[in-house]
């Protein structure tokens, strides 16, 4: 009795001890549906967030880097600025080290708080609607599968934080509408918050004045003095960037990430963005198979079909939806508007996006997506007079989505174990995925060394190589052309294709630089010095911070007796690097080879003012100086 009292008041009269109810309501069915995900191990790329980020792996000893640098950092390149979502990191590793479980149980955590906050908002923003709406709103928001991806993926930390943040920028917007003014300073922050975790919450700049058009206390002051404090924090948040931005070279992306990325592939962009926008419309409620990455191939490109006319037909019914909705502010026009804006930036029409559609990108649009559906829902329900118990029909329609929700998060879950048990799951479902199959073919490869026999060795590195091969021939991406010759180099022992695949990614992009890199070592191995040397410069002069490239070259000029060439090269590179210790010591070694004592002495001195605790530079110290001073 006492839940259907509950579940029948409007939102403005519950009370507290209801509200706590309907907060513990939502942990436990979050517990239910994603603790499995807690036993998971690190996944899709945790490790560049996370677990291989020197500026979060270092605890809080690198606030100013974190700050200051780049999120992202790969061999040529550092990219993404979000220096709250590392920050998080290296508080969490600060206290309790790197531990999969911690990280899993964090992402869990938010993910609770932000549906918490969800409901908070929507008894702010509608008080005079049913709380049972209201909570089935939620629900249904929680148990949307396309939430696995967010949930079990660590480094979509960055998605939780900035939703997290952002609800609580809007839910502190709102509450400032009832006269608590001095709030806004907390919710500027929150926002700034937000956007500091992931770009994307810019996306509430339009979600908050929207919501403060819809609220009840809503005035055209109260609207324009918020959009004029809103701006102030991304205007606020660009003057910082420029203070503090260190060295960032932007990541290029190739055709395999989205063909937008490449001009010379022809692809009609009105129906290459309906059939994104169709992606997310089937997505986001009615998810079937779940993929960690799209890619080239799986959106179709050109021609029109089916599809792209529901698309169009299903667009016009929302929008006259919204537009009829706007005057009385009715919450389905507030849940389509919501959706439609989040979705707008989706779709590869203002800019192409990386794998071109993911299902953690809709995160933001699945809120609108839960009040259209629940409110439309309900709306239609009470206006059906044969139905005579509308609350039992739509508490029933919630249970049915719910239990079917329920395999496929668990299912997702599994999946999401690691990255073999992702990889090779995703492939089956994505056989036309470029990206998929390059992934698979390097899970194929890292198997290898495990294995005991020769046989089986040759064998896994044909399925590895098959994969790659399949990649390569959706799309001839530079990315993937490098992975399948370092699979045929190290894998299979064949030189011949893999030199092959390394000069046709050079031939798409003569300044990248891996597979010169790759190139050197397979002429190394061929014992082919020349073209050897000539590999690992054409890296250098690509890229003179391309550290890994500097010891291969200096030892074959040294062994070639060309002592002045390899300390010109290796003297531009510390220009450069000046604290970077392999070329320090790379200094002080060619020295000691050409039996300078002197130089090689003075920059093994150098090296120890960097990293005094090495001990076989401080006994090469005491030697040498042992044979200067004699």
């Amino acid at each position: 009795m006492k839940l259907m009292n509950t579940l029948i008041i409007k939102n403005e009269q519950l009370t507290k001890k209801r509200a706590f109810a309907a907060l513990l309501a939502i942990l436990i069915l979050a517990l239910v549906f994603y603790g499995s995900s807690l036993n998971n191990e690190y996944n899709l790329d945790d490790e560049y967030a996370y677990t291989e980020n020197e500026n979060a792996t270092q605890g809080l000893s690198n606030i100013k880097a974190i700050f200051t640098e780049s999120t992202f950092k790969q061999a040529n390149y550092s990219y993404g600025f979000r220096p709250i979502t590392t920050l998080s990191f290296a508080i969490e590793n600060q206290f309790f080290g790197i531990d999969a479980t911690v990280s899993h149980s964090i992402n869990l955590l938010l993910y609770i708080i932000s549906c918490w906050l969800f409901l908070l908002i929507i008894i702010q923003l509608f008080p005079d609607k049913s709380f049972t709406i209201t909570i089935a709103t939620v629900l249904l928001f929680l148990a949307l599968p396309i939430h696995s991806e967010i949930v079990n993926n660590i480094k979509s930390r960055d998605e939780l934080l900035m939703l997290t943040f952002s609800l609580s920028a809007t839910y502190l917007w709102l509450k400032s509408l009832n006269g608590k003014w001095w709030i806004l300073f907390t919710a500027l922050l929150a926002l700034a918050l937000a956007i500091l975790s992931k770009k994307d919450g810019l996306i509430f700049l339009g979600i908050i004045p929207t919501a403060i058009y819809f609220h009840p206390k809503f005035t055209w002051k109260k609207l324009l003095l918020s959009i004029g404090l809103l701006l102030s924090v991304p205007v606020g948040l660009r003057i910082l960037r420029k203070v503090t931005k260190e060295g960032e070279q932007l990541r290029i992306y190739g055709a395999g990430e989205n063909p937008l990325f490449d001009p010379t592939i022809d692809v009609d962009q009105v129906s290459f963005s309906l059939h994104s926008l169709w992606f997310y419309l089937k997505k986001m409620l009615f998810t079937t198979d779940l993929i960690s990455y799209y890619g080239y191939n799986m959106i179709p490109i050109n021609g029109y079909d089916i599809t792209s006319i529901i698309t169009i037909i299903v667009v016009l019914i929302l929008a006259i939806i919204a537009v009829k909705g706007l005057k009385n502010r009715n919450p389905i026009a507030f849940g389509i508007i919501i959706m439609a804006g989040a979705l707008l930036p989706l779709i590869n029409w203002i800019i192409p996006l990386v794998g071109i559609v993911a299902e953690r990108f809709a995160t933001v649009a699945t809120l609108g997506v839960s009040i259209f559906v629940c409110f439309g829902l309900a709306e239609l329900l009470q206006k059906a007079n044969w139905i005579k118990k509308p609350i039992v029909v739509g508490a029933t329609l919630l249970g049915i989505y719910l239990v079917a929700a329920f395999p496929t998060i668990q299912a997702r879950n599994k999946e999401w174990k690691n990255k073999e048990t992702l990889f090779l799951a995703d492939v089956k479902k994505a056989p036309n995925s470029a990206v998929m199959n390059g992934l698979a073919g390097k899970i194929y490869f890292s198997k290898i060394p495990r294995l005991l026999s020769d046989r089986d060795k040759i064998n896994m590195g044909k399925v590895a190589v098959a994969h790659l091969k399949t990649s390569v021939n959706l799309v001839a991406d530079k990315y993937l052309l490098t992975d399948l010759g370092s699979l045929q180099f190290r894998a299979l022992l064949d030189y011949s294709s893999a030199i092959k695949s390394y000069k046709r990614a050079i031939a798409i992009d003569s300044t990248y630089p891996d597979p010169h890199f790759h190139l050197g070592w397979v002429y190394l191995a061929k014992k082919d010095t020349s073209n050897s040397i000539t590999s690992f410069e054409n890296v250098l002069k690509i890229n003179p911070n391309y550290i890994a490239a500097y010891e291969p070259l200096l030892k074959q000029l040294v062994g070639k007796g060309n002592f002045r060439k390899a300390l010109s090269i290796n003297e531009t590179g510390l220009d450069k690097n000046p604290k970077k210790l392999e070329l320090v010591l790379n200094q002080a070694n060619i020295y000691y080879l050409q039996k300078d004592a002197i130089n090689s002495l003075k920059w093994l001195k150098e090296y120890q003012k960097l990293n005094p605790n090495n001990k076989e530079v401080n006994k090469k110290v005491v030697m040498l100086e042992g044979m200067v001073n004699t």
